[in-house]
């Protein structure tokens, strides 16, 4: 079932939360934080990391809006331990699927089950799959058989399925998530392979040039941009979640956010500098993402940065463990030459390897 798969993907997801902490401790504490910051030349902690802020001279509404975040989750997921928000995400998962149309929540019902027995498959060889019960294999045959017809009477396919799994979940836990980067913390190593890639975002804007985050999730990428020289009104972003917009324009007023399914996306304006940080892979074809990306770049030249700070490896158990949202692993160095009008200037390390151990994912295109 689709719990199964949620509460795997939750669960590891808000273990920073202390079940000892109550949401008026949690509140507390940003307020001391946010005093202490105001004194120290408007310095404010924002984020899941040390440092992770920049100056800012709108300090009381930042801490104000910190207090926002905080407050909503409790009331969002009815506690702050790891096992309320877990609960709180399954409920807020099973009350959206309600109000979907039947024929969709059928269909999600028997999608997990068939990308399980799927890839169940791809690790048996002829032998082994001759051998699984007939069962077995004709109650699967038969789900798929279901499944095709819902899709060929209604009219989606499996990458619809893949999107409304990816905002069912990410609706679910936006306030955790936003949470999380207040009053959590970032290891020192992600964070600097997160500063390295918002450095090439810059470099590649320039002084007056824009940049979009695409997957920009509750506005993680916000105060590194900025650091990097990035002007707070240059930086758009877009993701598939509206909650987790609704969280970013909280968080990071003066930035430019927008809901939007970024392969359906479409814009006047043209980026100089357009990253994809930890969000690649949540796409349901991430070379189509890129060849969208580089239709966005700016015709005078732009570039595509690809970030995933824990690497391809990671993606790649994400994709073993949860294959409803994560549908493959990130695009290889051939793959990415491949590209049509993109050329990479910049190769990521291969999967397990040296390089990534240093530096995780990262591959820059430039156009």
């Amino acid at each position: 079932t689709f719990q199964i798969f949620t509460l795997a993907f939750i669960i590891p997801m808000v273990q920073s939360f202390s079940p000892s902490i109550s949401s008026r401790r949690i509140i507390d504490v940003a307020k001391r934080k946010g005093a202490t910051q105001r004194y120290r030349h408007n310095k404010l902690l924002i984020s899941a990391s040390k440092g992770f802020g920049s100056p800012t001279t709108k300090v009381k509404s930042k801490v104000k809006n910190e207090k926002t975040i905080l407050k909503q989750l409790k009331k969002t997921y009815g506690g702050t331990s790891p096992q309320d928000i877990a609960r709180g995400t399954q409920k807020l998962i099973d009350e959206q699927t309600k109000d979907l149309p039947p024929h969709i929540q059928m269909a999600l019902q028997i999608y997990p089950q068939l990308k399980r027995w799927n890839q169940k498959l791809e690790g048996l060889n002829i032998l082994q799959q001759a051998n699984l019960p007939e069962q077995e294999i004709e109650g699967n045959k038969r789900c798929e058989e279901e499944l095709n017809q819902l899709m060929k009477t209604h009219g989606f396919d499996e990458a619809d399925l893949q999107k409304i799994f990816q905002k069912l979940t990410w609706d679910a836990s936006a306030d955790a998530k936003a949470a999380r980067s207040i009053t959590g913390e970032m290891p020192t190593d992600i964070q600097r392979r997160v500063q390295a890639g918002c450095r090439l975002v810059a470099k590649a804007a320039g002084k007056d040039g824009t940049c979009l985050d695409v997957g920009c999730g509750y506005g993680v990428l916000v105060p590194y941009l900025i650091k990097a020289g990035v002007p707070l009104k240059k930086i758009y972003g877009i993701d598939l979640s509206a909650e987790m917009i609704r969280n970013a324009q909280t968080l990071h007023p003066g930035a430019n956010f927008e809901t939007a399914d970024f392969l359906m996306y479409s814009s006047k304006r043209k980026y100089d500098a357009i990253i994809f940080c930890s969000s690649l892979h949540d796409l349901p074809d991430p070379i189509l993402a890129l060849q969208k990306a580089r239709d966005l770049l700016s015709p005078a030249g732009g570039k595509i940065i690809v970030l995933h700070p824990q690497g391809a490896s990671h993606v790649q158990k994400q994709a073993q463990a949860n294959p409803i949202l994560v549908q493959r692993g990130l695009p290889t160095s051939s793959e990415l030459k491949e590209l049509e009008g993109l050329d990479l200037v910049i190769e990521p390390a291969a999967s397990k390897s040296l390089d990534e151990s240093k530096d995780g994912y990262l591959a820059v295109l430039k156009s």
